[in-house]
């Protein structure tokens, strides 16, 4: 369960982003700076309509290392029914330069039961590679290594804002297709992703228009290689906010859905009248 549910929170920061970087629209960046997104995550099978845990991410204009970011932020915590079996409190960071949305620093802490754990990627864009370092802080295990990017490797946290910026065109056809690779602590991850068509979706006290993409990733594990699908909603307007997530697991699906925002950047034109 406690693994299952950080996939989930990863899982949520992750788009369709295959463009170039210099498809990315910084001047017109879909996101506020005081923006705030809070989202519920629950099961759709033995536990009806019960949320088991949220996620709440904020944009905060600051100054890191003497240039002016956006520091991001995600904290992922289970609902305090939940926590006698699963007390998680996991945090995110991410820096992006505000003149190119790049990411110059992700920071984690898990707090996941009596587990803790650290970790951090430095960014070096001049040489398309980032310094990692991670802390077992139970275990007392420290690790340290390079990995080799290519201009569309990010971690999560980046991916969940920069798609919103990139430049598509207005009308995207059924069949569209792309991947993201996605930054982890010792290796990078390919994502493929489908774009499905437009839904309305019912999210936050509200209908929207929304754009849906099919995605898989192949995770490697004791048994073998094993490959995920699931599903992600963005809201069909200039702010491209992920509106849901749906993530098939045995027995039933997790459902991950924005439950509350403020602060965000454009109107809302994908909401719909009842």
């Amino acid at each position: 369960m406690k693994k299952l549910l950080s996939i989930i929170f990863s899982l949520l920061f992750l788009g369709g982003y295959a463009q170039r970087l210099d498809a990315i629209d910084v001047e017109n960046r879909a996101f506020g700076q005081n923006e705030k997104l809070i989202y519920k995550v629950g099961y759709s099978s033995f536990i009806i309509g019960a949320t088991v845990a949220k996620v709440v991410f904020n944009v905060i204009p600051e100054v890191y290392n003497n240039q002016p970011t956006y520091k991001l932020s995600a904290n992922a915590r289970t609902t305090s029914i939940f926590k006698w079996f699963l007390n998680l409190d996991d945090t995110y960071t991410v820096w992006l330069d505000q003149n190119t949305l790049l990411p110059l620093r992700f920071e984690n802490y898990l707090k996941e039961n009596s587990y803790r754990y650290r970790s951090s990627y430095d960014y070096d864009w001049a040489n398309l590679m980032s310094h990692n370092k991670s802390h077992n802080i139970g275990r007392d295990r420290r690790q340290e290594l390079t990995l080799n990017l290519t201009p569309q490797s990010m971690d999560g946290m980046s991916i969940f804002y920069n798609i919103r910026s990139v430049k598509i065109d207005p009308e995207l056809e059924e069949g569209w297709t792309g991947e993201a690779q996605v930054v982890m602590m010792d290796t990078v991850y390919t994502i493929k992703y489908v774009f499905a068509g437009y839904e309305n979706k019912k999210v936050a006290g509200g209908k929207f228009r929304a754009m849906k993409f099919t995605c898989e990733f192949a995770n490697n594990t004791s048994k073998g290689v094993e490959i995920i699908k699931f599903d992600i909603w963005y809201s069909d307007d200039k702010n491209r906010i992920p509106l849901a997530m749906d993530f098939p697991i045995k027995g039933g699906v997790m459902k991950v859905t924005l439950d509350e925002y403020s602060g965000v950047r454009f109107p809302l034109d994908s909401q719909l009248n009842d």
